[in-house]
């Protein structure tokens, strides 16, 4: 069920995303590719699309939509997040945290709420970029190397090179 909601939210949001950027490019006589090279990071959620939001008919309705979709949105994300760390937490100690599942994922709730502080205060969005900037590619970088690693290490230099012949599949 929570993959469903989780693919119809991203669906929903596809939708709202692209219409509104479509919109902007008509209305400043742009094309696709060239809106989406230049609107980018968190002024394009609070500044532009709201502009953008505003020029349409029924700028409410689409308002309200729009900030649906953002909330719908980071809701999704944080279930799926918190889900998947207090798995792998309960998982680590399973006799001791697997009767207690409620409690370990309230306390990661918390925790994440005091980590997001932060984020609301004026710098907050400084320290967002330096997040999006650094941290994210950083966890991407070392999750793939760590695939490269376990991949190599599972396999070994012959098996890959057995795997990587063309006769064999």
């Amino acid at each position: 069920m929570g993959t469903l909601a989780d693919g119809l939210t991203s669906f929903y949001a596809g939708f709202v995303v692209f219409s509104i950027l479509g919109f902007m490019a008509k209305d400043v006589g742009l094309t696709m590719e060239e809106i989406s090279i230049s609107a980018t990071g968190p002024g394009l959620v609070f500044v532009a699309y709201p502009e953008a939001l505003m020029k349409l008919p029924m700028p409410h309705l689409w308002g309200v939509l729009f900030f649906f979709m953002l909330i719908a949105v980071g809701v999704d994300s944080q279930f799926a997040n918190v889900e998947t760390v207090s798995s792998g937490v309960a998982d680590i100690f399973p006799k001791q945290l697997n009767s207690h599942r409620v409690l370990l994922t309230a306390f990661l709730c918390t925790i994440f709420f005091v980590l997001g502080i932060p984020l609301t205060t004026n710098g907050g969005i400084y320290i967002f970029q330096l997040i999006d900037w650094y941290a994210a590619s950083l966890c991407i970088t070392f999750a793939a190397l760590s695939e490269c690693i376990i991949i190599s290490w599972i396999y070994g230099k012959q098996g890959i090179s057995f795997s990587c012949l063309p006769n064999n599949s």
